[in-house]
């Protein structure tokens, strides 16, 4: 069995019952994480953070999940 190594986990999805299970059962697991409530917000959290794996709805509000992983491999690091 692997070890979990100190990894951190992006959820960006827009309803919030999802959003708070993907959030509880990912902590239950042991994982460190941030969530945002749609792609603007997961681009803001990508500022300050720099998650080991991203966890995105495509369908969102204010941007989508195409979007924002476009976004995301647009950005250097």
């Amino acid at each position: 069995m692997n070890e979990i190594q100190a990894t951190t986990i992006l959820v960006v999805e827009d309803e919030d019952l999802l959003r708070a299970g993907l959030c509880d059962t990912l902590e239950a697991a042991g994982f460190a994480y941030e969530a945002a409530a749609d792609g603007l917000e997961g681009l803001e959290r990508l500022k300050t953070a720099t998650p080991d794996l991203i966890i995105s709805d495509i369908s969102m509000p204010n941007m989508d999940g195409r979007a924002f992983f476009a976004a995301v491999r647009r950005d250097p690091r």
